[in-house]
């Protein structure tokens, strides 16, 4: 349950399996990455805290983001020099304005620096100041937009998902009415678990329509 917490449905439901072993399946991504740390004898999270010129964590309070995080990490393990790399860099509290902590923030800075300075060509070693500032100055969302058909539907942080009311299906968009409820059954009928599942546990189901009708009375607030 500790891993679980604040993940993505997709990794939560993570990639289909099957085929022609038999009926595709959703596997669950976060026990996978868990076990692959250790299959591959990745440094423990303190270690890996020690190596990037950190403190080691001597309290669990110095890895979670909040008392409930650390309170999960004590339930799952008796001293912090056992937390797992994936567990330990997930939990901890992020950097302001970053969706990292400070150790997963130098661990990708250190890669990126050394992906650029490994690279020869690496547009800040040859382009001259102005195209580099200009380079720098565009916005994922503005290089997608120049290359493909896409155009205001895309956010303008594209890492970075914008509310959207689950029950506010149909036009108008903006207001609930009966048509949103209409479309609802629509998508429920057709089998569309991303759109109707609204429990997230991978099945149509009458709690689903329990889910959206909580969402449509409170009008989506």
């Amino acid at each position: 349950a500790l891993q679980r917490r604040g993940l993505s449905d997709g990794i939560r439901r993570g990639r289909g399996v099957g085929g022609d072993r038999g009926p595709t399946r959703a596997v669950d991504e976060s026990p996978r990455n868990l076990q692959r740390g250790r299959d591959h004898g990745l440094p423990s999270y303190n270690e890996l805290r020690v190596a990037f010129g950190r403190p080691p964590a001597r309290t669990f309070r110095d890895v979670g983001a909040n008392r409930e995080t650390a309170d999960r990490l004590a339930d799952a393990y008796s001293h912090p020099d056992e937390i797992d790399a994936w567990i330990g860099l997930l939990a901890e509290r992020h950097r302001p304005g970053a969706f990292v902590g400070e150790t997963l923030y130098r661990i990708l800075r250190d890669q990126f620096i050394r992906l650029r300075d490994g690279d020869r060509f690496w547009y800040e070693s040859y382009l001259p100041p102005s195209m580099s500032n200009q380079i720098q100055s565009l916005t994922l969302s503005e290089i997608i937009r120049m290359n493909t058909s896409v155009r205001g539907e895309l956010q303008p942080d594209v890492f970075v998902t914008e509310t959207i009311c689950v029950a506010d299906l149909a036009p108008p968009f903006g207001m609930l009415d009966v048509f949103d409820f209409l479309a609802f059954q629509n998508e429920f009928m057709a089998g569309r678990l991303d759109r109707a599942d609204l429990d997230g546990d991978g099945q149509l189901t009458l709690f689903d329509f329990l889910v959206f009708q909580d969402v449509f009375a409170g009008g989506c607030d």
